[in-house]
């Protein structure tokens, strides 16, 4: 009977050991056959006037990532344009140049959450003047993550540099 219940414990060790280390092995794999996997999400720029707020037709916007460039229709809108991240990224940041003639140029930092479905923005507003100068913004598509950022960078307590 002892020597029965000594069988049954060792077997239940085993296969929980046996059970255990084909789940670790199995995490590793996985890890490793994913962790260059790149994705993307859709993006489709808007151009405005910054003081009229019209849009602003054949205006060319510059994806920084791969250096191709969009022209807005009339509407102020490009096609839509691929930003890719790699999967365990929360957010990626992406920049996109818009120039048109009359305009400065703007240089947009977008701030894109990786799980949102296809954003109808980022919003680039420009001002009048020479193309030569540029202008810089930041976009987040979330008011949520924007306010979540600020808040924990202002509760690190750190004073300012002088």
């Amino acid at each position: 009977m002892k020597k029965d219940v000594n069988k049954i414990v060792f077997f239940t060790l085993c296969a929980a050991l046996v059970f255990g280390c084909g789940i670790l092995v199995g995490r590793l794999l996985y890890n490793i056959l994913n962790q260059n996997r790149v994705h993307y999400c859709l993006v489709r720029p808007m151009v405005y006037d910054a003081f009229t707020g019209k849009p602003i037709a054949n205006a060319t916007v510059y994806n920084a990532t791969d250096g191709r460039g969009y022209t807005t229709d009339s509407s102020g809108s490009t096609d839509w344009i691929s930003v890719h991240y790699n999967e365990p990224d929360e957010i990626t940041l992406n920049a996109f140049v818009a120039s048109a003639d009359g305009y400065k140029s703007t240089l947009l930092y977008m701030v894109c959450q990786t799980a949102l479905e296809p954003l109808d923005g980022p919003l680039i507003y420009m001002f009048s003047g020479q193309e030569s100068d540029t202008v810089s913004m930041v976009y987040s598509p979330s008011d949520d993550y924007s306010k979540a950022l600020a808040d924990r960078l202002r509760q690190t307590g750190q004073s300012p540099r002088r």
